[in-house]
């Protein structure tokens, strides 16, 4: 549930800015103003969710969750915090 100031939390966790392409985890919690808590919740960033940085280029990062990719810059995605969890293998890793 949205708190109404500060951020929805689980647990702490790293920025997702600080991950590089390939690795991920499952989101632990959004902080920033309440409307950009939203929209990030929108966007499928809720806590529980497996997200992993697909391409960083430029001050910009492609994150995949949810099965869709959501281009941000990096100060929105430093409002994403989660904790680093291998790859899924039920997608049919070897």
């Amino acid at each position: 549930m949205p708190m109404d100031e500060g951020s929805f939390r689980s647990e702490s966790g790293a920025p997702l800015v600080t991950a590089r392409v390939g690795e991920g985890g499952r989101v632990v919690r959004v902080s920033g103003r309440q409307d950009v808590r939203k929209f990030l919740c929108e966007l499928g960033f809720v806590i529980g969710a497996r997200v992993s940085v697909v391409n960083e280029n430029s001050g910009n990062m492609i994150i995949e969750v949810k099965g869709s990719r959501v281009a941000m810059d990096k100060a929105v995605a430093s409002k994403i915090f989660f904790t680093p969890s291998p790859p899924d293998t039920a997608a049919g890793g070897a």
